[in-house]
């Protein structure tokens, strides 16, 4: 990969990240579109075709994977700090960010009726990235937030459609959403759910708040710290909410 190696050393490195995700994007999209059509009224060329198309399909996503698994080499030759999974291109600060926070919950959250905490959170990582860190921790909030009135939308549960982390937390904790056997435990959770990402959001200058007349930085730890906890509440929820609908 020549061509990608010289990119990255002589081109702004989010640019060529978005011509990465774009590309990927754009051949998955079209990869997924490879699907037979019904044989009647196909003429003997388009019925060969049509019979070849899983083959070809499978063909087309090998060459992506190959492709990502170049591109995933390339950034560990280079010590770059970022990785494509599910996909997308996310900055690998930590084995933890790398493995628990984020990747388990973009593959958690991929599912019908959470596209919108895993549109949100996919946009969290890219602000980070990008070192937008007040942009990532206000993403991973909304993210969290989501998660929370997504679940209470499948249950459902009544909320209030402007509700903020507490009250949705509130709601949940009121409809047993966390087993009432283990109030003591889950009501150190809620604290935690109330005070964790909240307070840094809503305590850590520039995000989501006036700055005064001193513009003030986000710190880095300060942002991976919120997508640690965003990733990790999110799981929760949402395992959580799959082991109580599988209940009969």
């Amino acid at each position: 990969m020549p061509k990608l190696k010289e990119f990255l050393s002589t081109w702004p490195r989010q640019r060529v990240f978005d011509i990465i995700e774009l590309s990927i994007s754009e051949l998955n999209a079209h990869i997924e579109k490879c699907v037979p059509k019904k044989t009647q009224d196909l003429t003997p060329e388009q019925y060969l075709t049509n019979l070849r198309l899983p083959e070809l399909k499978a063909r087309a996503q090998n060459n992506l994977n190959k492709f990502e698994e170049s591109v995933n080499q390339i950034f560990i030759e280079h010590n770059l700090g970022y990785k494509i999974h599910n996909h997308r291109i996310i900055r690998v600060d930590s084995e933890y960010l790398q493995n628990e926070a984020i990747e388990k919950t973009l593959d958690l959250i991929d599912k019908p009726g959470f596209e919108g905490p895993h549109h949100e959170f996919k946009d969290s990582i890219r602000e980070y990235n990008k070192g937008n860190f007040s942009g990532a921790i206000q993403k991973a909030h909304n993210a969290f937030e989501s998660a929370m009135k997504a679940i209470c939308d499948k249950i459902p549960y009544t909320y209030d459609p402007k509700a903020r982390s507490k009250q949705l937390i509130e709601v949940l904790f009121k409809n047993s959403f966390f087993a009432s056997e283990l109030r003591n435990s889950f009501n150190a959770i809620q604290q935690i759910l109330e005070s964790g990402l909240p307070t840094i959001r809503n305590n850590q200058p520039s995000v989501g708040h006036g700055m005064g007349a001193q513009i003030k930085e986000v710190e880095r730890s300060y942002a991976q710290f919120a997508l640690n906890l965003a990733g990790s509440y999110i799981r929760f929820l949402i395992e959580r909410y799959f082991e109580l609908s599988s209940k009969p």
